[in-house]
């Protein structure tokens, strides 16, 4: 009886060093496949990826209108070099198209003739003759071209356009390392009305004015101060009949101070 009691005993004393040994002799848990998968994942994708973003505009155009005073050069006439005066009107339907209205002024502030039926400068007129005008004008350089006389028919005075504009383009540049300044580059395209004088071929103190139409191509750059003012830099290709036949291509580059609205 003795024995039976103390085979119990050990039984009862051994039992817990059994169970604390299989309890430290358990294998650790292992992480599944689903938790691989994720630190994988975050680890490269956090590395490798670049999140790109583009800030909005901190000069807004929406329904807002634009006056622009400017005044340029048209120097491709071989005989006449201009210098337009005007301005410009724009309504932006929104931040990338607009309709402007540009009208300019580059004729005569009176209607004197001059002692040679010529209208520049000296008759309070925005043009100059060229180089070529004057060699032609000077009897010995007139023997050499074989050239007696020339007599511009086609002489710019004013015109007014009407032309749609896209601004595909927009970003900002560091001033000085200070100042953001603010950009878009646009695009126009349009026709307008442009009117043209010669001196009459009867009476050499008469000017004739000839009106015709004209399609306008061009490009520009607006650079925006603050929320209301702007700089831009404009140039235009402008095609027109010429009265003697054929087609004038004058081009006009110019420099203006915008306005806006609120």
């Amino acid at each position: 009886m003795r024995w039976v009691i103390g085979l119990l005993l050990s039984v009862l004393l051994l039992s817990p060093a059994a169970a604390f040994a299989q309890e430290a002799l358990a294998p650790t848990a292992t992480p599944t496949a689903a938790a691989t998968d994720d630190t994988t994942i975050q680890k490269t994708w956090g590395q490798k990826r670049v999140i790109r973003t583009l800030q909005r505009r901190l000069f807004a155009k929406f329904g807002r209108m634009e006056f622009t005073a400017f005044a340029g050069i048209v120097p491709n006439d071989p005989f006449v070099f201009y210098t337009p005066i005007g301005l410009r009107f724009d309504y932006h339907f929104n931040e990338a198209f607009a309709l402007e209205v540009a009208g300019s002024f580059l004729g005569c502030f009176t209607g004197d003739v001059g002692n040679k039926q010529e209208r520049g400068f000296s008759q309070g007129c925005l043009r100059f003759a060229s180089d070529l005008k004057s060699d032609l004008a000077d009897p010995p350089k007139v023997e050499q071209t074989q050239i007696r006389s020339i007599k511009l028919i086609d002489q710019q005075v004013t015109r007014l356009d009407m032309t749609a504009m896209w601004s595909p383009i927009f970003g900002k540049v560091a001033a000085m390392n200070d100042t953001l300044v603010h950009f878009d580059v646009n695009l126009v395209g349009g026709a307008g009305f442009l009117l043209t004088e010669k001196v009459d071929d009867v009476d050499l103190k008469k000017v004739d004015y000839n009106p015709t139409f004209e399609a306008v191509l061009g490009a520009g750059v607006k650079f925006y101060f603050g929320e209301r003012y702007g700089i831009r830099a404009d140039f235009r290709q402008f095609i027109h009949p010429k009265q003697a036949g054929g087609t004038a291509n004058p081009s006009e580059i110019s420099l203006g101070f915008s306005v806006f609205t609120d």
